[in-house]
């Protein structure tokens, strides 16, 4: 993060700012959740790109998309710059990762299946989706958002800006069937500028929700609270208006 804090001419403040944040304390240092190992994959990705080292930019993608699909939503920011060589790379490394699963021939796809179908935490944007579409098509839908978000960021930032890769994630996650916190890690070290404060507050107004895990031990359902959810998403919905005025 210091090198690309560096190469964009930005202030290693930032640094500060990101190991401060709670999500870092109680969802790395606190649960150890592996998402922090593709965060890390993905910054070095990033710094490769900058760099122009692109096959170790593939790489490193490939690799943290391996982790969790998540950043597959920004290879539109990866399209002509890193080279078809460099993707086959990764596409191959990915693919020999899987190989000790693979079943008769058949991808292993582990509880997907089952997540896609059945799981829902903090998810207001996909219950309202679910409403009109199944849940398959509700979560292509949340991942062609990711996707058209990537396209428009790389045709209106600067190249290499941070907010290009953390407005995609987001928007992705914004209508993913769960939203668990530490699913914000993957957002944080591209949280840097004033078009991303909503997102920041996010980071912070996310943490209420872990109230749901003491409702549990109480033996009380598995639904975020309204008012958890208002507090949530209200305060990252008036943070946007205050930046965004005309709508």
């Amino acid at each position: 993060m210091l090198d690309l804090l560096r190469c964009s001419g930005q202030g290693a403040h930032w640094v500060l700012a990101y190991a401060w944040n709670p999500l870092l304390a109680t969802d790395v240092a606190g649960s150890g959740h592996i998402d922090i190992v593709g965060v890390l994959l993905l910054l070095v990705s990033v710094a490769a790109l900058v760099r122009r080292w692109r096959a170790a930019a593939a790489l490193a993608f490939g690799l943290a998309v391996s982790v969790k699909l998540l950043p597959v939503v920004l290879l539109p920011l990866y399209w002509r710059r890193v080279r078809m060589r460099d993707a086959a790379l990764a596409a191959v490394v990915v693919g020999l990762l899987y190989l000790p699963f693979f079943n008769h021939g058949r991808i292993p796809l582990g509880s997907l299946g089952t997540y896609v179908q059945r799981f829902r935490f903090n998810d207001p944007v996909f219950a309202t989706l679910e409403r009109v579409l199944a849940p398959q098509l509700a979560v292509a839908l949340a991942v062609l958002v990711g996707f058209l978000t990537a396209i428009w960021m790389r045709s209106k930032t600067p190249a290499w800006s941070s907010e290009a890769f953390a407005w995609p994630m987001a928007a992705s996650l914004l209508c993913a069937p769960v939203v668990y916190p530490w699913y914000l890690l993957w957002l944080l070290p591209f949280v840097r500028s004033t078009s991303t404060l909503p997102i920041i507050l996010w980071t912070v107004s996310i943490i209420p929700t872990f109230y749901v895990w003491h409702l549990r031990t109480l033996g009380r359902p598995w639904l975020v609270p309204a008012w958890v959810m208002l507090l949530e998403y209200g305060s990252v919905a008036q943070q946007r208006r205050a930046l965004h005025p005309e709508g």
